[in-house]
């Protein structure tokens, strides 16, 4: 084996050492975001069950929390999907519900989740179904006019 080629050996070498290390350090930096990210929505979905069934300031704090985290780790998806839910963030209206159930087979897709039905989703999250309130429509100036006029 010439100089040559001894030295050529050494630097391929070096060089899949390099790119291995650069590897591991970004599928370590990956894994840490996805925990992260797991975490958050485990989170959201807690605090949304809490305030559901009648949690007060702190579990709307805990929901606000979860909510910026998912903000800062998720992909633009999965912050639009929830951004979507938050307009008018209920799960007492078939809206609510399907726009929270849009929210988390958004996420469950961006974290690599195996396909489930939203019918899965929501016995789950949501339990037996049971009957929802109507969506409450907005006071308009017609509804404040006096009657007869």
């Amino acid at each position: 084996m010439s100089v040559a080629q001894a030295i050529v050996t050494v630097l391929v070498a070096l060089g899949g050492i390099g790119l291995g290390a650069l590897l591991s350090r970004h599928n370590e930096r990956r894994s840490h975001a996805d925990r992260l990210l797991v975490d958050a929505l485990n989170d959201l979905v807690s605090a949304v069950a809490e305030v559901a069934n009648g949690g007060g300031l702190d579990a709307q704090a805990r929901y606000a929390s979860a909510a910026a985290r998912i903000a800062l780790h998720a992909p633009g998806e999965v912050v639009e999907a929830f951004r979507a839910f938050q307009v008018n963030a209920t799960t007492g209206t078939a809206d609510g519900r399907s726009r929270f159930l849009h929210a988390l087979q958004t996420a469950r897709r961006a974290t690599g989740a195996d396909d489930v039905t939203n019918d899965q989703l929501a016995a789950l999250i949501f339990g037996p179904p049971r009957p929802l309130r109507e969506a409450v429509r907005p006071m308009t100036a017609h509804h404040l006019a006096p009657r007869g006029t």
